[in-house]
């Protein structure tokens, strides 16, 4: 379990961004070494209460149904944004010349999307596939979990970049500006892509570890019967 906290604290980046405070004010003299210590096991006992509440069936029943429920609501805006999301494009040219065809109702009508639906999505498959792969291959190396925290820094980069895009169309800056940030985005999809097919590989092999045991439990519960022939 305690291979599984180290593991997780890159995916919980709030805790990272912690860290690296907690260093920068003890080198610069303005933190007691012993409140950093007290800090580190605070945030130690806080990841083992979340690594519980993810894992748990009622958490990960909710999560997937506020996925089912955003993936209709993504349904819903394409009409909205000219029945092309830009999440779904990689190559920049492209987007380039998806951003060229949209009105300024859909620029705003996908500005709204992005920054809704967009940065729910990630928390909410984020809480889902993690919670199934701790519960899964919780006595396994947490490297399981890397493609799911490049996964989630992918998207939520993406989003940024997305928002810059449809911002920048909006107030018609040059082509230049526009390519550039068009490049990073598909840095930034194509990286998600990559590992989404690898996460959700990862999360249909804990998907069968865990009905195989579900089996294995159910065939050893059931009773064992004593009847035998009578002479």
């Amino acid at each position: 379990m305690w291979r599984y906290r180290y593991g997780l604290v890159a995916y919980l980046l709030p805790f990272g961004g912690c860290f690296v405070q907690f260093v920068g004010e003890f080198l610069s003299g303005h933190k007691d070494p012993l409140d950093i210590l007290v800090s580190i096991c605070l945030g130690l006992a806080m990841l083992d209460k979340i690594i519980e509440f993810v894992k748990q069936p009622r958490t990960l029943w909710v999560a997937f149904g506020v996925v089912m429920l955003l993936s209709l609501g993504f349904q819903w805006v394409r009409p909205h944004v000219g029945d092309v999301l830009l999440d779904e494009l990689a190559d920049s040219t492209v987007t380039l010349a998806q951003l060229a065809l949209m009105s300024t109702e859909q620029l705003w009508a996908h500005i709204a999307m992005t920054t809704g639906f967009d940065f729910l999505f990630p928390v909410a498959y984020g809480v889902l596939f993690g919670g199934l792969i701790i519960r899964a291959f919780c006595q396994y190396s947490p490297a399981l979990l890397l493609p799911l925290v490049i996964l989630i820094i992918a998207d939520v980069t993406e989003n940024i970049a997305q928002i810059a895009l449809l911002a920048l169309s909006l107030i018609q800056v040059d082509g230049l500006s526009l390519a550039g940030v068009a490049w990073f985005k598909s840095v930034a999809s194509s990286t998600k892509f990559s590992m989404l097919y690898l996460t959700l590989g990862i999360v249909a092999l804990a998907l069968l570890r865990m009905g195989a045991r579900k089996l294995v439990s159910l065939r050893n519960s059931a009773p064992i019967s004593n009847d035998s022939p009578k002479n």
